[in-house]
């Protein structure tokens, strides 16, 4: 755990920074704060965080900023992950004081960030400089410091996303799903999902589910002799026998009953 002391002017209140990864950031200002604030960096896993009775759910490569008495659902691990906090220790008061406001800022990771270092160096240069156009710089930084990290474990994540929907899929082939539904899940737009899971499987979605019905339906008419293909059809999630047989000839080769005589 690295600790670095700053004197720097903030001028917002409070900010999200899931906007950190969707945003141009021309906007973005470091937050002026009356109290102790944190800011998280998430690399792995879900939380939920309750505040003012609103849930909000973090995801991995979120930057939140929240106050320090916020309560999460499930406490940070000790690992894999990786936290940026800052402490903003403030008084309320004008423009005047405001520029020499505490700003703690601690950092525990595994990442082998090559900027890491030269980040706070700029940090703390334009945190401590006597020149005003200096320290106007400080919010950009930090912002550019956050949005870096963000982006490092963002790809993971919607990888890890997919890797979810593909193991659902696996587990319960018969459900039916969409991309609009499964995007939905994975927290990402229609078109990056799409791009993503064909990325990832190699195939659409749709054709995904087709196959993964298919092999459970050949394994079933392998083991199961006494089974109908009427019920096959149902309890994998197919309209009806006659389009269960049709996909299961376009994907094999063959109809269910000529696989089963070659499988018995």
């Amino acid at each position: 755990m690295k600790t670095v002391t700053l004197a720097a002017p903030f001028d917002r209140t409070i900010i999200s920074a899931r906007r950190f990864i969707r945003s141009d950031f021309s906007d973005w200002h470091i937050p002026y704060v009356p109290e102790q604030h944190v800011i998280y960096l998430l690399v792995s896993g879900e939380r939920r965080a309750c505040w003012d009775d609103e849930i909000v759910t973090l995801r991995q490569g979120d930057i939140v900023l929240f106050p320090a008495h916020i309560s999460f659902d499930n406490p940070l691990p000790e690992a894999p992950y990786e936290a940026i906090s800052i402490t903003f220790s403030a008084h309320r008061g004008d423009s005047t004081t405001a520029a020499s406001k505490g700003l703690t800022i601690n950092w525990h990771t595994r990442s082998k960030h090559a900027r890491l270092a030269s980040y706070f160096e700029e940090i703390a240069f334009a945190a401590d400089s006597p020149d005003i156009f200096a320290r106007m710089r400080l919010p950009h930084i930090l912002a550019a410091l956050f949005i870096d990290l963000a982006r490092e474990h963002a790809e993971p994540d919607r990888n890890s996303r997919i890797a979810f929907i593909r193991k659902e899929i696996d587990t319960d082939p018969s459900q039916p799903r969409t991309e609009v539904s499964c995007a939905e899940k994975a927290s990402m737009s229609v078109s990056t999902f799409k791009r993503l899971f064909y990325r990832e499987c190699g195939m659409s979605l749709k054709e995904y589910q087709l196959r993964r019905r298919i092999a459970d339906a050949s394994a079933m008419i392998a083991s199961s002799p006494k089974k109908t293909f009427h019920d096959i059809a149902l309890s994998l999630g197919f309209y009806d026998e006659f389009h269960f047989s049709r996909m299961f000839k376009k994907f094999t080769g063959m109809d269910p009953r000529a696989y089963r005589n070659t499988a018995l």
